[in-house]
């Protein structure tokens, strides 16, 4: 608390510093704990119904507050009628839609932002959300898929994953009694089975506890660290089939978004930096922040994409192609298509592409179960005779 007095005309003035109620730095503290922990994830098919309504009224020139809020209005998914609710607000308050919709940024995720900023930019709001919800359909089919083909293998291995727990918390032990009454040793893997028995016997709550607390320490230093967050997204890259998974989807939807920019006349710098925005992971991310570099250098596109070691030859043909033709945005849209050509193929044939890991993990597992319990086996059949 300040207290001041000034005496001016006559009249004294008491200055007094009045604090914030505790219910509203309570809410506030509140607030930030929620969107650091709690973000919650949008529905997709129903953002997808939202945006559509969005692009049809927009392209019938109904005024773009009035589509938002019809739009907020017929959904009946409440977290969307909240979003909807505080970008109207913010556009009336003078906000572009482009900084209104990024306050939303984790819950609608990048691709979100990028295509309406396309949209503002080129002054195709109805074409860019649009496009949008083709773009979230697609995912959504993708994500559909990756789950119908992990299904089997998934139910597979938890199934096996089960057998080898009960195996080894009610077979395992009994080798040690009776290796004690025969006097006998137990092998090697028998005894890593009983070392696993015992650990999970006395400390399964701990483990159980301990993988929790790891994976949150692991998910905040993802989140807060960057030199980390980089190192992890590129084994990511080099990693069996999420690699391709992960780069396949992101380079189409970035040739896809600067293509259009392109064609819109939005100078390439600027056109690059927007298209950034779709990429989540930070090592493709910071290798494509080189290319308006390399380009204000007096590189061509072509020349600063293949200095990224991301694309293939042919990718970069395409590019050389299209600028000396020029129809950079033309070619662009090509790769864009051939991207997720690939992509979309990877996806198709992903529980073909899992089997072999599968069969291998199975294979482990069983391998260790045959070696615990068969080897004392053999090893009792020995004592006993001899």
């Amino acid at each position: 608390m300040s207290i001041a007095q000034s005496t001016f005309s006559g009249t004294v003035m008491k200055v007094k510093e009045v604090p914030f109620p505790l219910s509203v730095r309570f809410e506030e503290i509140k607030k930030k704990i929620e969107k650091k922990f709690f973000v919650k994830n949008i529905d997709i098919k129903n953002f997808i119904i939202f945006l559509r309504q969005i692009s049809v009224m927009t392209n019938a020139g109904i005024p773009l507050r009035e589509s938002l809020f019809e739009g907020m209005n017929s959904t009946e998914d409440k977290f969307i009628k909240d979003i909807g609710k505080n970008i109207i607000e913010n556009i009336d308050s003078g906000k572009s839609l482009t900084k209104s919709f990024k306050e939303h940024e984790e819950a609608l995720g990048l691709i979100t932002i990028s295509l309406v900023e396309l949209g503002e930019q080129t002054g195709s709001l109805s074409e860019s959300f649009g496009r949008l919800a083709e773009i979230l359909e697609e995912i959504d089919d993708n994500r559909t898929k990756i789950k119908k083909a992990m299904r089997m293998p998934l139910i597979s291995l938890g199934a096996m994953g089960v057998a080898f727990v009960t195996l080894i918390m009610l077979v395992v032990p009994k080798f040690e009694s009776i290796f004690k009454k025969m006097g006998g040793e137990l092998p090697l893997p028998t005894k890593i089975l009983m070392g696993i028995e015992y650990g999970l016997s006395n400390f399964g709550f701990l483990i159980l506890l301990s993988i929790f607390v790891v994976y949150g320490i692991f998910q905040n230093r993802y989140k807060s660290n960057e030199k980390f967050k980089l190192k992890i997204d590129e084994i990511v890259l080099k990693t069996y089939l999420l690699g391709s998974i992960t780069s396949l989807g992101m380079y189409s939807r970035f040739m896809m978004i600067l293509s259009e920019l392109i064609r819109a006349g939005i100078p390439l710098s600027d056109a690059l930096t927007s298209a950034e925005i779709t990429i989540e992971n930070s090592y493709i991310k910071k290798r494509l922040q080189s290319v308006s570099k390399s380009i204000q250098r007096g590189h061509s596109l072509a020349e600063s994409f293949e200095e990224t070691k991301l694309f293939e030859n042919m990718a970069i043909q395409m590019v050389k192609a299209g600028e000396s033709g020029g129809e950079i945005d033309t070619m662009l849209e090509k790769i864009a298509d051939y991207y997720k050509g690939k992509f979309q193929n990877l996806i198709d044939n992903l529980s073909t592409l899992i089997e072999p890991i599968m069969m291998g993990l199975i294979s482990i597992l069983v391998l260790i179960l045959a070696l615990g319990i068969f080897l004392p086996m053999w090893e009792l059949s020995a004592v006993a005779m001899g």
